[in-house]
């Protein structure tokens, strides 16, 4: 325990040896096992029957920077867990088997604490905690098509948002009626296999937490079928059942959108429908489904993945992106080919400056409807300052 150094070492002169299958475990050296916890056979364990009890390890964390939990569950009874990244617990319901489990945080302390409920029971296993820098929180470069630029990738800015839907791509999670799995598969839009559906006259649905009464929500997912069809897909307000779109399905990956203001505190929920009583109830429907995300906002983002809890993905920004080498002292051109997510009235924009208001000049997104505007200011006085007409600002 005092030394870095495994060794093997052969005393016997003018002899030989083979070793094969060597490997070095953690045996939980570096965890202080609170009450119910225990480690072997590759794997920590929790036992309920004293009620809740920390894994702990200490000196991982430096308060104030960011970090990223993740680790595997094995056997578990899918109820509530729970982890701390220095301050107080956050809580994980419904932990699954056999899942992998990723959370992010800011460190409020040192010590890295895994608990095990008084409701829990499992085990759990490669644990890892990275601390997320400049270096591993690279831009996404985004290779969509887009008009007049072939496949050219672009850098991808979105809000924080969280995918409020706990199972996205494992619909045995979901609750079904005459939707079932069938033998055939596809590839997904991300590259993965995908399994097929019948999909009869029934619906396939998820819940997710109690809606907060006034906020744009938004549902999406991928779909593609095995003929035209047209079913329900539940927006992102009410689950009293009156709150469907009608999406028109073909045999080519769609992402199909639906928004709406949750006028209730009731449980959100993603709902596709087939059901005759409903209007539809196509015969012989066949679908592949990908994807699903709910999010509480008015317009949806990129895909963010779900596997037994609620996943947040942070807001991108970028700063000091240009090169001041680049730039005449007296004159020059600021550029930027944006898409904007959403056409709202969220100002947003680019500048340089000489960290100054005074002197800057700027793009914004305006707070009109399909507006930029330009704003050049010297010495504090703006020398332009116009709106410009475009016509569609989620256009490249």
């Amino acid at each position: 325990t005092g030394n870095s150094l495994f060794l093997f070492q052969l005393n016997t002169s003018n002899a030989s040896i083979s070793l094969d299958n060597v490997s070095i475990k953690e045996v939980g050296q570096d965890w202080t096992l609170g009450t119910g916890w225990s480690i072997g056979d590759g794997k920590a364990t929790f036992e309920n029957s004293q009620g809740a009890g920390n894994l702990t390890q200490g000196n991982v964390l430096e308060v104030g920077k960011y970090y990223k939990l993740t680790f595997d569950t094995l056997e578990t009874n899918s109820t509530t867990f729970a982890y701390s990244l220095g301050g107080g617990f956050e809580f994980i319901s419904a932990v699954q088997p056999n899942s992998t489990y990723t959370v992010f945080g800011t460190a409020g302390g040192t010590s890295i604490n895994l608990r095990g409920t008084s409701i829990f029971n499992g085990s759990i296993t490669n644990i890892s905690v990275i601390e997320i820098t400049d270096d591993t929180n690279l831009p996404r470069i985004d290779y969509s098509p887009y008009s007049g630029a072939g496949t050219c990738g672009h850098w991808l800015f979105e809000p924080q948002s969280t995918n409020l839907l706990t199972y996205s791509e494992d619909f045995t999670q979901w609750t079904t009626l005459n939707f079932t799995a069938n033998s055939e598969t596809t590839i997904a839009p991300n590259g993965n296999t995908v399994n097929g559906y019948d999909f009869g006259d029934g619906y396939i649905f998820k819940d997710t937490a109690a809606l907060d009464g006034s906020s744009s929500y938004t549902n999406s997912i991928y779909i593609k079928a095995n003929k035209s069809a047209t079913i329900g897909l539940r927006k992102g307000g009410a689950s009293d059942g009156t709150d469907d779109a009608d999406i028109n399905l073909t045999t080519s990956w769609q992402r199909f959108e639906a928004t709406s203001v949750a006028s209730v505190t009731l449980n959100g929920r993603l709902l596709l429908d087939n059901r005759t009583i409903k209007g539809y109830g196509v015969s012989d429907l066949k679908v592949f489904i990908f994807a699903a995300q709910q999010e509480r906002l008015s317009y949806a983002t990129s895909y963010i993945p779900t596997n037994g809890s609620t996943v947040t993905r942070n807001q991108e920004s970028a700063n000091g992106a240009g090169s001041s080498d680049l730039i005449n002292s007296t004159e020059g051109v600021l550029y930027v080919e944006t898409a904007a997510l959403a056409d709202d009235s969220v100002i947003e924009g680019i500048s340089i400056s000489d960290g100054t208001v005074s002197n800057k000049v700027v793009i914004f997104k305006w707070n009109t409807s399909n507006s930029m505007r330009g704003r050049v200011t010297a010495s504090g006085v703006n020398s332009l300052n116009q709106t410009f007409s475009v016509d569609d600002i989620k256009s490249f």
